[in-house]
């Protein structure tokens, strides 16, 4: 919850925005490397679209954050964690 909170604060102060983003992008971008070395690895699918697994990963929990957060839903976090990645890495896997 803390998270979100700061997360949806923070966006407001613009002085600070581009920090923010720098992290994103830095956090994002080290994701994305970690795919591409699985591609050429032979670990992961060839024509998978790298970024767009990375930003519906982080849009999926930043989700369940959201709904927990702002809405009090109680979710079994381990269990969706774990489905979440069984889907990921049954569609990714090459």
């Amino acid at each position: 919850m803390m998270q979100t909170e700061f997360m949806v604060t923070a966006s407001r102060i613009e002085s600070i925005t581009p920090e923010l983003q720098q992290r994103y992008h830095m956090i994002s971008n080290y994701m994305i490397d970690i795919v591409e070395t699985g591609k050429r690895l032979g670990e992961i699918k060839k024509d998978l679209d790298s970024e767009a697994l990375v930003k519906l990963v982080f849009a999926t929990l930043d989700g369940l954050g959201f709904q927990y957060s702002t809405l009090g839903i109680e979710f079994d976090s381990e269990r969706l964690l774990t489905q979440l990645t069984e889907m990921l890495i049954r569609e990714i896997q090459a």
